[in-house]
């Protein structure tokens, strides 16, 4: 019976002891499952994936710590097999070592799992932020890089706002990349260090100096373009002011009396006014081509022709304008001419009627005296109707010459100037006779007086004689230069 008992207390710690090893293994079993699921090294390929096997991970951390109580069993059974004496008490021991050491490194690797995963979760957040920099820079390269410089200098300067508001930005962004590199630095050692975040930092780097020496290039052609357009500008603006002003000058036609010709002195007087204005911008056109030539501006051929355009355009309208001057100041000269001619005219025929007026005239002393004051005031009169009529013959020579049209209306000018001025001068030739007749006669009732003849003196008579035929020789002479007068002058 004895024996019985210890039989069967032999086989019940043997079931015990088989119990323990039963549920240590099926423990180590289930350790090595979690073990295989935490040992995965998939990290995700993006937030959405990570964020998805971050949620499976806590599913596993629920579910180890959910298991802890069932292994926990197992120790305290294999713990109660040590206390109880058990013959088999050193294995258990040793499985419970193995077993508890399992258990420690199954949560470390869980705890190492989820640290990778939070890793993860910055290193694909750095990710998505450097892949938003891309995107970002992408679309500045798409403007910096455009070959869209404008039509005109409106649309430039739009252009260059747009492209000022783009670099303002690009330099702003610096901030964004500085912030990437700090993410980088607050990521897990080997993330930090690897080539997928090492290798995107220097590409991004890379790619933002280019956009910064692109976004250079890009201003300076849009300046370039600026520079070009504004020069067009200037020029189109100077070259439709000269087809103006030559369309202009075609229609100043030389008047047919000197009020029309007054009138095209004073519209030409204006346009030299107007060419002189412009002359400026003439000079800002050339001083602006200049400087583009002088920087090597690339449309430098085309400057360079539109500078040789203009500079000759200009010439052509400054040698219209010195024609057109000639041209108004000839046919004002010839207007001017016929107007002196008229005055002139008018000059002699006052003369005459002074003349005729010493018609009236007594030859006594008071008469001769106004005579005589007339003529010799006369004579300064005449010197200078003289000298007028030979300027203005002269001018008619060349009014012949340049306006074969007024030749003979300038001929029949002449011969009335001519032919007054002669009359004129037969009027005070006969004018001059008659004073030196009435101031001989004058002298001799003078020298009568001082020899009356007395009627018993014969020594007066003689003298009588003497004056009286002294008179006749006078009286004669006179006569003689009067008739000479009348037939050849």
């Amino acid at each position: 019976m004895r024996l019985a008992v210890e039989r069967r207390s032999r086989l019940e710690e043997s079931r015990q002891l088989w119990q323990f090893y039963w549920d240590v293994a099926e423990e180590e079993n289930w350790i090595k499952e979690m073990e295989q699921i935490l040992s995965q090294g998939d990290i995700g390929h993006d937030l959405t994936t990570i964020h998805l096997l971050l949620s499976k991970h806590k599913s596993v951390e629920t579910e180890i710590k959910g298991h802890e109580s069932t292994l926990q069993l197992s120790i305290d059974h294999g713990e109660r097999l040590i206390q109880q004496g058990h013959f088999g008490a050193d294995k258990v021991r040793q499985r419970l070592d193995e077993l508890q050491e399992m258990w420690r490194r199954l949560n470390e690797l869980s705890d190492q799992r989820r640290r990778r995963l939070t890793e993860a979760v910055d290193f694909h957040q750095f990710l998505t932020d450097a892949d938003d920099v891309d995107t970002y820079m992408l679309d500045v390269l798409r403007l910096v890089s455009s070959d869209d410089i404008g039509k005109d200098e409106s649309n430039v300067q739009t252009l260059l706002k747009k492209h000022k508001e783009t670099t303002d930005d690009l330099k702003a962004y610096q901030v964004t990349i500085d912030a990437l590199h700090e993410q980088a630095n607050q990521l897990g050692e080997d993330d930090r260090q690897g080539p997928a975040v090492q290798d995107r930092l220097a590409s991004i780097d890379k790619r933002y100096a280019e956009l910064q020496e692109l976004a250079k290039l890009r201003k300076q052609r849009l300046l370039d373009a600026l520079s070009l357009y504004k020069l067009f500008t200037e020029s189109d603006g100077v070259e439709q002011w000269i087809s103006e002003k030559e369309k202009m000058l075609v229609t100043m036609k030389p008047g047919k009396d000197i009020e029309d010709c007054e009138i095209m002195k004073h519209r030409f007087d204006g346009f030299d006014r107007e060419m002189n204005a412009n002359a400026s911008r003439v000079a800002v056109v050339n001083q602006l081509a200049r400087q583009l030539l002088h920087v090597e501006h690339p449309n430098s051929e085309e400057i360079n022709g539109r500078q040789n355009q203009l500079n000759q355009r200009w010439a052509d309208l400054r040698e219209k304008s010195e024609a057109k001057r000639e041209e108004l100041g000839s046919a004002h000269g010839v207007q001017t001419f016929h107007i002196e001619c008229r005055e002139t005219v008018t000059w002699i025929e006052d003369k005459k009627r002074v003349l005729e007026q010493t018609d009236e005239l007594k030859m006594d002393l008071t008469g001769i005296m106004t005579l005589q004051r007339k003529l010799s005031g006369m004579d300064r009169d005449m010197a200078a109707i003289e000298a007028k009529l030979k300027s203005l013959e002269e001018e008619a020579s060349r009014i012949r010459d340049t306006h074969p049209d007024e030749a003979q209306l300038v001929m029949d000018r002449t011969a009335k100037l001519r032919s007054e001025w002669e009359e004129l001068n037969t009027m005070l030739h006969e004018r001059e006779a008659k004073l030196e007749e009435a101031g001989d006669l004058h002298r001799f009732l003078k020298d009568l007086d001082h020899f009356q003849v007395r009627e018993d003196s014969g020594k007066n008579g003689k003298i009588f004689v003497i004056v009286f035929r002294h008179f006749q020789r006078l009286q004669d002479e006179t006569t003689a230069k009067i008739l000479f007068l009348k037939r050849y002058i």
